[in-house]
């Protein structure tokens, strides 16, 4: 919101879930403000792909949204919609399989984060995901449906934005599965989100080896 107040943005991605104050609440404020400020297209990035998603980030001042975790081709089509500019609308080939990394992701990173950027991002990565999967296997067995859902869903971010898909779509099980107050079936979730950590960062490593 300060940002925005101070400066004058093409786009705003807005991510839904944050401390302090949400997305909806963000936009909001936004909207309030004087123009042109608070005519500034405001995209809402969200894991919840629920039905009528849309339409409540639409009710709340967002003017479309995209659901985590991020593919280049869905982020350049939104881009383009909400700026007018569908000349630039990116072309990419969906994947013709679920492999363990994501290919075309990968390829993605390596064009804009050149050399070491691209080793550094994935090494920190590799970290983030151990974190998170630790806090979130302890956070299953203290038998916190809250906390598993929270940890659970920024895995689905993380690791769907270094390709790592298996990851992603085993996290989103889980936190459905905590938010709908159901630990049995999490727990029962997590020996195949065990071992889709375990071949991701087994891939990631090596990708990230000279």
């Amino acid at each position: 919101v300060e940002a925005a107040m101070r400066d004058t943005f093409d786009v705003i991605l807005m991510d839904v879930q944050m401390p302090v104050m949400d997305g909806v609440q963000a936009t909001r404020r936004i909207r309030s403000l004087p123009a042109p400020a608070r005519n500034v297209p405001i995209i809402a990035l969200t894991a919840d792909a629920l039905a009528g998603a849309e339409e409540r980030y639409r009710s709340a001042g967002m003017d479309t949204y995209l659901s985590k975790p991020l593919s280049a081709a869905a982020l350049f089509e939104k881009l383009a919609a909400v700026t007018g500019d569908a000349a630039r609308t990116a072309r990419v080939v969906a994947a013709p399989d679920t492999p363990v990394i994501n290919d075309e992701t990968i390829g993605t990173l390596r064009a804009i984060l050149p050399g070491d950027q691209f080793t550094a991002f994935l090494d920190e990565t590799v970290a983030d995901i151990v974190v998170r999967a630790d806090r979130l296997r302890a956070s299953l067995a203290d038998d916190d449906a809250a906390a598993s859902a929270r940890e659970a869903h920024d895995l689905v971010s993380v690791a769907g934005n270094c390709g790592a898909m298996i990851v992603s779509s085993s996290a989103r099980a889980i936190e459905q599965a905590c938010r709908r107050g159901d630990l049995s079936e999490a727990r029962g979730l997590a020996g195949d989100f065990d071992a889709s950590v375990t071949q991701a960062l087994a891939r990631l490593k090596a990708l990230m080896t000279p």
